[in-house]
């Protein structure tokens, strides 16, 4: 039987064949999913009417809207007496753009008319809502609002628009390449030297990291063997060491990764930082489940009139990146919730929110008008960011110490160094007295110069012993450190230990503060004595860097004044050896 013969045996329904000659039939259209930069966002909407969606690929309300926005573009860009175009912002990549535009939440979109912004789409993202916007604004499009796409039998296969690392490999930087990737938009980068241990093993994560975040984020590497100016240029101070760049031109931010080496940790470091920097809130619910997930929050309450303000939250907050998430609202029935000061009634704030308690905040900014330049209130915010960022109880251990130990804004840290047997307890106790501190201290004042930690005694044990002179390992200790001058307590004023109580804990702490209690060295007389001679070099040295000119002339004085005084004591002493000695002669004149 030849190959004609069976498959003429074969009962292949008509309709199944005809519909598969049709399906082989239709036309193929690619839909030009065209998306802006800020090198040619001006020059594409100077002409005509531009209908532009800022999004950002991290938001879940842009991944939901996707379908619907290609459907809108195969309507317009396939009909011919259209008069409007649509395109897009990627605010993960271009957050300066979205930032000089406005955007307060994604997915925002607006309508352009020869270059300028003429309204903004407000409506809930649907089919007919949407092009009945459309159709107000640029009236000649003649798209019935409840009709959607009649071609249902062409497939439409949309082009895809490459992000940063499209390859997903690691970049080899040099110190040209070094500053064009930057200005790129963020990138991570690892310097490292051949010969450094550490930086051999972290080499396959680093090529893992560059993969999985393909046409998301430039992930990069210096030698600093080969570009030591490079390196030096960026203070690196030990291998590897971890840097996320965010910013461009002038406004480059810096952030050093200080967590784990492993994938997921660094991962998840990344993601939280190229993730939009602040979320809008579609409601109050949605408030309170982010609320339990996060150990801290910062929460916006903004006005529906106040752009200003919601534009320096929005350029401040990148700096963050992702940490802590940056929540936005406008909802009076959300702010109501919280006891805020009768000042700040109509002032836009921003709440520091912690412990995941919804309705309470440990800390406040105001954003009040006319007091301020907008340099120095973005610096406020920023310092006020960074100073908040740390929840009020956490674990000590490798990955949170410098965090914790060295926060700029230089905490008392209290530390329960624990047993395991005893560690669901001391957590308990931790975070109660931390509620209990919130409490004394009242929300507006700063209760985040108090941190609440618990430490794994069994595997901190030296580290303890070496700097607090716990010894004794079989039962949970209190101390409370301030690290960055090196000094601790750890008695009550009658010279008792401090229980694993959180009233004893925060009774103490009252103490500290109030300069009621006696603090002790971590380091002994001769540790202090170097570290404080160190510290003045370093003074100096700072010194002459900012002013050279003035160091030199201080110096030049210094050494003739030096040479003056010898001078002078060895003419002293020259005229004391000059000086004739009287001898006896017998005479009594």
């Amino acid at each position: 039987m030849n190959p004609f013969q069976f498959l003429s045996r074969i009962r292949i329904p008509s309709l199944f064949i005809l519909l598969a000659l049709a399906a082989n039939a239709s036309p193929v259209i690619s839909i030009d999913l065209k998306v802006l930069t800020p090198d040619n966002f001006d020059s594409t909407v100077a002409n005509g009417n531009w209908f532009i969606e800022h999004f950002s690929p991290y938001c879940h309300h842009c991944r939901a809207f996707a379908p619907t926005w290609e459907k809108l573009v195969k309507h317009f860009e396939s009909d011919p007496a259209s008069a409007v175009h649509l395109a897009q912002v990627n605010c993960a990549s271009h957050g300066d753009l979205c930032n000089k535009h406005g955007v307060t939440g994604y997915p925002q979109m607006m309508m352009y008319k020869n270059g300028v912004s003429v309204s903004q789409f407000k409506g809930p993202r649907e089919w007919s809502t949407i092009i009945s916007f459309i159709n107000e604004h640029a009236p000649n499009t003649h798209v019935e609002p409840t009709k959607e796409a009649t071609h249902t039998q062409e497939k439409h296969v949309p082009q895809i628009t490459l992000g940063p690392n499209s390859e997903g490999m690691v970049k080899a930087l040099d110190e040209s390449s070094f500053k064009s990737m930057i200005n790129e938009g963020p990138t991570f980068v690892k310097f490292y030297a051949p010969w450094c241990g550490h930086c051999k093993k972290l080499a396959p994560t680093w090529t893992q990291i560059a993969l999985h975040f393909r046409n998301k984020l430039n992930v990069a590497e210096v030698n600093c063997d080969v570009h030591k100016n490079l390196c030096k240029s960026q203070d690196i101070q030990g291998y590897p060491s971890l840097f996320f760049y965010s910013g461009s031109n002038d406004d480059v931010h810096k952030t050093e990764y200080a967590g784990g080496r492993k994938f997921d940790q660094i991962r998840q470091f990344a993601e939280s930082a190229i993730a939009p920097s602040v979320l809008t809130l579609d409601s109050v619910s949605e408030y309170v489940n982010l609320v339990q997930k996060h150990s801290v929050l910062y929460l916006f309450l903004n006005s529906q009139e106040d752009s200003h303000s919601q534009n320096i939250l929005n350029q401040v907050s990148r700096h963050l990146l992702g940490s802590p998430t940056v929540l936005s609202s406008r909802d009076h029935e959300l702010r109501s919730k919280f006891q805020l000061p009768s000042e700040y009634a109509k002032t836009p704030v921003l709440l520091s929110i912690k412990d995941n308690v919804p309705y309470e905040y440990t800390s406040v900014f105001a954003f009040k008008s006319g007091h301020k330049d907008e340099e120095t209130l973005s610096k406020d915010l920023l310092t006020w960011a960074m100073n908040n960022r740390i929840p009020s109880a956490l674990q000590l251990d490798q990955e949170s110490f410098q965090k914790v130990m060295n926060a700029p804004h230089h905490p008392l840290v209290v530390i329960a160094a624990t047993v395991p047997s005893e560690e669901a307890h001391t957590i308990e106790i931790i975070n109660e007295s931390s509620r209990l501190w919130r409490q004394q201290v009242g929300s507006v004042s700063q209760s985040g110069n108090v941190i609440f930690t618990w430490m794994d005694l069994d595997k901190w044990a030296n580290w303890l012993k070496s700097m607090y002179g716990i010894k004794d390992v079989s039962k949970t200790t209190v101390v409370i450190t301030d690290h960055q001058n090196l000094l601790y307590y750890d008695t009550k004023g009658d010279g008792q230990g401090i229980g694993l109580d959180a009233k004893e804990i925060t009774s103490t702490v009252n103490d500290i503060l109030a300069g009621r209690l006696k603090y002790k060295n971590s380091e002994n007389f001769v540790e202090r004595t170097a570290r404080r001679i160190n510290n003045l070099l370093v003074l100096v040295e700072e010194k002459v860097v900012e002013n050279p000119f003035r160091s030199v002339v201080f110096i030049l004085i210094i050494f003739l004044l030096t040479i003056l005084g010898i001078k002078r004591l060895l003419k002293e002493d020259s005229s004391i050896n000059n000086v004739r000695p009287y001898k006896a002669t017998g005479h009594l004149d």
